[in-house]
């Protein structure tokens, strides 16, 4: 046990994957190429199984964020795959970068309690219902792009990159309501 708590293995091992990863990546890549549907469809099958894996074991924030991170991971997927000054892709990856964040701080603000019951219920309409209205927004201004190239509402810096900006207020809220959960304790 003395072993693995050692400062050599706790820094060594990560370096070692690292040299392992970067030695082996070319030959994986390789000899993965006929079955890349599978490759696709794994996080898929993983992540379903996380899932039944918390429902097991009663872990709903387990089952929660395999949620989440199912539904990113589809819009990703189904969404995301162009450049970002295409059509509503820019629009699309701003909704998922606050988004996704914002979801996975739910966990910490809930208690535990299993995707069985009303709150489960709860949290898949309260997912559902983003998901709608992100689809809405997106509509709304693939309909109104001739309009917002004239008058622009979400002008695009293309020497800056909004996302420390939006990590910045989100970790704000983060340390806000934990603060505000351990004044409340």
């Amino acid at each position: 046990m003395g072993l693995l708590r050692s400062s050599v293995v706790r820094m060594g091992t990560p370096i070692a994957l690292l040299l392992l990863l970067a030695v082996g990546y070319q030959p994986l890549i390789t000899s993965l190429a006929p079955y890349y549907n599978l490759v696709y469809a794994a996080p898929y099958f993983l992540l379903l199984n996380a899932l039944l894996l918390s429902h097991l074991f009663k872990s709903a924030r387990v089952g929660m964020m395999v949620i989440i991170l199912l539904v990113g991971y589809t819009v990703i997927l189904t969404r995301l795959q162009s450049p970002l000054d295409q059509g509503t892709t820019y629009l699309e990856y701003l909704l998922l970068a606050v988004a996704l964040p914002i979801n996975l701080l739910y966990m910490i603000i809930i208690r535990d309690q299993k995707l069985t019951s009303r709150f489960g219920l709860l949290f898949f309409l309260a997912i559902g219902m983003e998901i709608g209205w992100c689809a809405l927004m997106v509509q709304q201004f693939g309909e109104l792009s001739l309009y917002l190239q004239h008058h622009p509402v979400l002008v695009r810096a293309t020497s800056i990159s909004p996302m420390p900006l939006l990590l910045i207020v989100l970790l704000s809220i983060l340390v806000c309501v934990s603060t505000i959960r351990l004044c409340a304790k």
